[in-house]
């Protein structure tokens, strides 16, 4: 009867590992497809389907969005905190598991701020290096709605590639901008966005990569700055940039700006080891 009983716990103990294991596993939503939906325009993402995006927001109003690359660590934009003042943690909060901006989802989860890394060479003029780690108070437990994304293992995607990027951003008055919205992007190539006509001597090769359509009509905008921008590679959504910047939304020559993290991944697995903690992307 022992030994029954040991078999029983140990069974019982080898499922909770591998639903925990399949829980934290990165970039994977079963639900969540390309389409035509888009952020300028008001096209609703449906819940749950995009686990790895958070809301941050700052003495209780939104202001970015971000992802989840550990479970107290999340990426988002530098410029988000550009002035003094908003880089004191207490002003800030991290909620995922978010679809309502202005309810509240019976799954999301609130976090405090315990640190804000910026990137050193963060440019406010330039908007180079764009990037920013938040280092959480607690552990963010996993579950269907709230998983991290995976980050990029090398330089895997390609020009033309149809990509999506999500927020709770400005959608120009055409659509729902309480909710969560999503956008189907393709990336465009360097030579295109910096001709003189389009971003010219603005956008930044080396760091960023610009997504979306030469006659404009879809993009991220105003509030979507921060969030993911994810490419499906095989069954999982891979995130290759964070939102950083543009002119005005949806314009024709002027798609969005995105931060390149395939070439940021050292730098990112050096301030995880920094604060002492693991990357689950």
């Amino acid at each position: 009867m022992a030994i029954l009983f040991t078999s029983l716990v140990g069974c019982v103990l080898i499922i909770s590992i591998y639903l925990d294991k399949v829980k934290s596993e990165c970039g994977i939503s079963d639900k969540l497809h390309l389409s035509q939906h888009r952020i300028v325009g008001g096209q609703e993402a449906q819940p749950g389907t995009i686990p790895w995006i958070v809301m941050l927001t700052e003495l209780g109003d939104h202001v970015c969005g971000g992802s989840i690359i550990g479970d107290r660590l999340i990426l988002t934009a530098a410029h988000c905190f550009e002035d003094r003042v908003s880089l004191s943690v207490g002003r800030w909060k991290v909620i995922a598991g978010k679809h309502n901006v202005d309810k509240t989802d019976p799954h999301q989860r609130e976090f405090s701020v315990q640190k804000i890394i910026m990137h050193s060479a963060y440019d406010s003029q330039t908007v180079a290096n764009d990037l920013a780690i938040l280092v959480l108070q607690d552990r963010i437990i996993y579950d269907d709605y709230i998983k991290p994304a995976c980050l990029p293992d090398g330089h895997n995607y390609y020009i033309g590639q149809v990509c999506l990027t999500a927020g709770w951003g400005d959608t120009q008055a055409t659509g729902n901008f309480d909710v969560l919205n999503q956008v189907d992007l393709a990336i465009i190539s360097d030579s295109l966005c910096v001709r003189r006509d389009w971003y010219g001597s603005d956008f930044i090769p080396q760091t960023t990569f610009c997504a979306g359509y030469s006659q404009g009509g879809k993009d991220s905008c105003g509030g979507d700055s921060g969030g993911p921008f994810t490419c499906k590679v095989g069954r999982k959504w891979i995130q290759m940039g964070v939102t950083s910047w543009g002119i005005l939304c949806g314009a024709p020559k002027w798609p969005g700006i995105y931060t390149d993290l395939t070439r940021y991944i050292n730098w990112i697995r050096d301030q995880a080891q920094v604060v002492g903690l693991q990357l689950d992307s």
